[in-house]
């Protein structure tokens, strides 16, 4: 919803969201990825709930409803 100022009145007009393009859903799917970076340190071992989430963020692009009809994993505890 925004507003705009038509013959001098400030009304609500519906603008329709912008469509989702594929570089949208790369950006998202790249910050989820960076943000678990840090499970997979040297230092450390992942889970294979851990592994297995970010394996299906790196598969978001095979789906086939990619990229307006994405199913996004759940981050694991």
């Amino acid at each position: 919803m925004a507003k705009v100022l038509l013959d001098g009145v400030v009304v609500d007009l519906d603008v329709p969201a912008s469509p989702i393009t594929e570089r949208d859903v790369r950006n998202k799917r790249d910050g989820l990825i960076t943000a678990t970076d840090w499970w997979a340190t040297a230092d450390r071992i992942m889970t294979a709930e851990q592994t297995a989430y970010r394996q299906a963020l790196r598969d978001i692009t095979d789906q086939a409803g990619f990229p307006t009809d994405i199913t996004w994993p759940t981050k694991p505890e």
